[in-house]
């Protein structure tokens, strides 16, 4: 790839870009999503509306299978069509990457009428 197309030679600052249709910044592109929900190949079979994320939280002596979560959307090192927020792969949760982040979420805040 065309690493410096975008004239950044490292990720980019937040908003460094104008916001998505929604008014959201910076949701693909930069860093991969590492999610807190554990990896599995039939995820899409077990996650559903009621049931929205598989929880297993790792021991240090469990093997790699059992440490894997799921890493979401593409980062500053794919291709193009890499970059979607419905990418979805998988990382070991002690591991270290450049091009994997995550994303800080809260709810909204609501004022008192």
């Amino acid at each position: 790839g065309d690493y410096t197309a975008d004239k950044h030679l490292i990720t980019a600052r937040v908003s460094s870009y104008p916001p998505n249709d929604f008014g959201l910044f910076d949701m693909a592109g930069n860093v991969a999503e590492w999610t807190s929900t554990t990896w599995t190949p039939a995820g899409f079979k077990l996650i559903n509306d009621v049931n929205p994320e598989l929880s297993y939280q790792a021991d240090y002596k469990d093997s790699i299978d059992r440490t894997l979560k799921v890493i979401k959307g593409g980062s500053w090192k794919d291709i193009a069509r890499y970059i979607r927020a419905n990418n979805r792969t998988k990382a070991p949760q002690n591991a270290a990457h450049s091009y994997i982040g995550f994303r800080c979420v809260r709810s909204a805040v609501e004022f008192s009428k």
